[in-house]
């Protein structure tokens, strides 16, 4: 699918969905653009809060629905793992050459191929719920969950979108109250989805637990969290120039001019990074 025509800036909606343009270590990997479609229903919902948008809600939790990542338009039998047995076929295949480049042991000629679209993963449900119960939240959540992405606080969470009953934010927090003590250290994107869950259920008790893994400079999370400084990183960001990358799943800064990462025009009309955060100021004002 060649979408050149239809790009006018680095993001961009599309077939109901937001799509943006990729660095090009991914073309070279691909052999073409997957035009960040992997994580497009991720970001719509994103998008879809900022611009309150019911339209591309509703068309995303479709997509939720028909456990498809993006829609059938945009499939490209080039580049993407034709099932989930490939798709987890190559990522043992990647982890066993790496460690063979290492040894004497032969290495496996592969063909490195894209997302299969069938391959559901929790971020995207975890924000569909999220922008459904922003925009909307009356009455049945349109939702279904398949079995496999639950877990014991994510199962607690669903059942209070679905129910609104405090006995589910209550084991929602009994468990994070075991479990996040436990942890180390996690990636930012776990974290992220961690911090809006904490946020819409209103749990200042998870929302302190949660402030030991932000990084220093996230002030997206800072805010979902009601951290201590966030006044000061809110004057500190007051300048936030929007970036080519949604800035607050990373695990390190986005400085621009380093590693591909620019500024986007103030006249460009997605800038996610940027949106969400001012809407997010909006809201904990």
């Amino acid at each position: 699918m060649n979408l050149e025509s239809v790009i006018k800036d680095h993001y961009f909606k599309v077939f109901g969905v937001i799509l943006h343009k990729v660095p090009q270590w991914q073309i070279d990997k691909y052999g073409k653009s997957p035009w960040g479609k992997g994580d497009c229903l991720f970001l719509s919902f994103i998008v879809a809060i900022f611009k309150q948008d019911m339209k591309l809600l509703k068309g995303c939790i479709q997509l939720l629905n028909e456990r498809r990542r993006w829609p059938d338009v945009l499939n490209d039998p080039d580049i993407d793992s034709p099932n989930l047995f490939n798709e987890y076929l190559q990522k043992i295949i990647l982890s066993y050459n790496k460690i063979a480049e290492k040894s004497f042991l032969p290495v496996i000629k592969w063909k490195i191929r894209y997302r299969c679209q069938r391959g559901m993963t929790r971020d995207p449900y975890v924000m569909g719920l999220i922008a459904w119960h922003i925009l909307d939240g009356e009455g049945k959540c349109p939702i279904n969950l398949p079995w496999y992405i639950m877990r014991p606080d994510f199962y607690f969470f669903y059942k209070w979108i679905q129910t609104g009953r405090s006995k589910y934010k209550n084991r929602y927090e009994r468990y994070l109250t075991w479990y996040l003590p436990l942890k180390k250290s996690m990636p930012v994107y776990v974290t992220h989805l961690h911090c809006w869950k904490a946020f819409i259920m209103e749990s200042e008790t998870i929302k302190e637990l949660l402030q030991f893994f932000i990084p220093h400079w996230n002030l997206l999370l800072y805010l979902l969290v009601n951290h201590p400084l966030k006044y000061h990183y809110t004057t500190f960001f007051s300048n936030y120039q929007s970036r080519n990358t949604y800035h607050w799943t990373r695990d390190s800064y986005a400085e621009i001019g380093q590693n591909g990462i620019e500024k986007l025009p103030d006249d460009a009309e997605y800038r996610p990074d940027k949106e969400i955060l001012e809407w997010i100021i909006r809201k904990t004002d």
